[in-house]
């Protein structure tokens, strides 16, 4: 991906925003100027007093706001079902990092935030590729960000990337269907995660893979967790990301589902809620509407037909499983907007 295309997607170079932030490149040459001039909606004579006053207020933690704003297109292209794009913003994102690490003039204090950017465009890579590919694909797509994860914590001396590492590879092993794999990782990745998004992404996945081995007593500990968790999100104490609730909220429905417990469509239904909020801010979601599809046709097969009333679901507009390949041959379950309708999907 060149220059151009990075601008049109994120707003700015990042190498050029590095050297000129710490007065390696006070002023770029004429087409960086006019490339992020354009991007950012300014005057090109006004860059530097911009990059000066940012620098005067708190250089670093503008510059960690700053290379955080470059991971978020990953994931926004991704939720949306732009799979190739958002794999690219990551690699490009990647390679700049490590050249910026691989440079030795780097100050100490901007080392560690480079560090943890790249281990979230590492982290949204594989989450592009946990839609993009199947069975054992996948697993060759993502051991590399586990182990570019393991090298981080490894440089770093941070438990919080082994964390990262193992939650990816339980992932992954998880959507291979290698479910004691993905459960010994869940289980190193469970003491080391630190945010609240990867803690919720760590127990959502293990407990459908605690519950496909049948293991019932993990279950309800995982169980436990999760009900500490959603207090505190309740009380204001985290806050993660909707995305993030939902998902995990359609994902422990799944579970209870299979153990035949009726409180699943309570869950799906807290689900469906999260959504309507994400729906409301105009954030385009497609994966997660795919994702509720498939786990309100699990909870009729698995339960029956619900006994409550399920909020409005999503528009048929929002169905859209030929973005995401990993779901398109659970999509022949339910083919037809007719189908899905039934299943109280479609508002």
């Amino acid at each position: 991906m060149n220059l151009q295309t990075l601008a049109d997607h994120v707003g700015v170079s990042l190498a050029t925003m590095w050297r000129m932030e710490h007065g390696k490149c006070p002023i770029p040459d004429d087409q960086q100027t006019k490339i992020i001039a354009e991007a950012l909606g300014t005057d090109p004579e006004k860059l530097k007093d911009y990059f000066d006053e940012a620098r005067d207020s708190n250089e670093l933690e503008w510059y960690h706001k700053q290379l955080n704003n470059f991971v978020k297109p990953i994931a926004q292209h991704w939720w949306k079902g732009e799979l190739t794009q958002a794999v690219a913003i990551a690699d490009y994102l990647c390679t700049t990092l490590r050249d910026q690490l691989a440079d030795k003039t780097l100050p100490g204090g901007v080392i560690p935030i480079v560090y943890d950017t790249y281990a979230k465009a590492l982290y949204e890579k594989s989450e592009a590729h946990s839609l993009q590919y199947v069975g054992k694909d996948i697993i060759a797509h993502n051991t590399p960000i586990y182990e570019d994860l393991l090298d981080i914590a490894n440089r770093t001396g941070e438990k919080k990337y082994a964390g990262t590492a193992h939650l990816v590879k339980g992932h992954t092993y998880y959507l291979a269907e290698e479910f004691e794999t993905a459960y010994e990782a869940f289980s190193k990745a469970w003491p080391q995660v630190r945010n609240a998004d990867h803690q919720l992404a760590v127990l959502r996945t293990w407990t459908i893979v605690a519950t496909v081995l049948a293991d019932k007593d993990r279950y309800k500990k995982l169980r436990y967790e999760a009900k500490k968790i959603i207090k505190d999100i309740e009380s204001g104490l985290v806050k993660p990301q909707l995305e993030i609730i939902c998902t995990t909220y359609e994902g422990w429905a799944r579970a209870q589902s299979k153990w035949g417990d009726p409180e699943a469509y309570t869950t799906l239904k807290r689900a469906i809620e999260v959504y309507g909020k994400i729906r409301k801010r105009n954030r385009t979601v497609l994966y997660l509407a795919v994702q509720i599809a498939r786990t309100t046709y699990e909870l009729e097969q698995n339960l029956g037909p619900a006994k409550e009333y399920l909020p409005d679901g999503i528009e048929e507009a929002e169905l859209r499983p030929d973005l995401f390949p990993s779901y398109r041959s659970l999509w022949q379950k339910i083919r037809t907007p007719a189908q899905a309708r039934t299943l109280n999907l479609l508002t």
